[in-house]
């Protein structure tokens, strides 16, 4: 493996989908058909161009549509809004599930927001390590 693009394959998860899987921590709020109040905030597990894994204390079925808001930690500008699936639901224990889901539509500005602050998460880490090991 090439030295210089290491750190940043240790941030992709080992998990092969149409698109790699990071593991940043980005907040997650929530909102089911028929429902009027906004579920979490919780905490993303990892996150991709096509999908997103949570937990969550009730199972949720495959084929579920919602709307979501992603948030950052450390910015106070607004919600990145998106519409998603439920692709899978697995019990983790008594009772927390996993949910992974699909990200289905993102508004442009949303998405270029999103995929900006990415890759300036990958750089930044790389960079971080990079320092330390010199």
């Amino acid at each position: 493996m090439d030295l210089r693009t290491e750190g940043i394959s240790q941030l992709l998860s080992s998990d092969k989908r149409k698109s790699d899987r990071l593991t940043i921590p980005l907040g997650l709020f929530f909102l089911l058909p028929r429902e009027q109040t906004w579920n979490g905030p919780f905490q993303i597990l990892d996150i991709g161009g096509h999908g997103l894994k949570f937990a969550f204390n009730q199972e949720l079925k495959a084929g579920t549509e919602f709307d979501l808001k992603i948030t950052f930690p450390e910015r106070t500008q607004s919600f990145i809004n998106a519409k998603a699936k439920v692709a899978w639901c697995k019990l983790k224990s008594p009772t927390i599930y996993h949910i992974g889901a699909h990200i289905t539509a993102m508004q442009q500005k949303d998405r270029r927001r999103y995929v900006l602050y990415i890759c300036e998460k990958i750089v930044l880490t790389h960079l971080k390590k990079n320092h330390v090991s010199r």
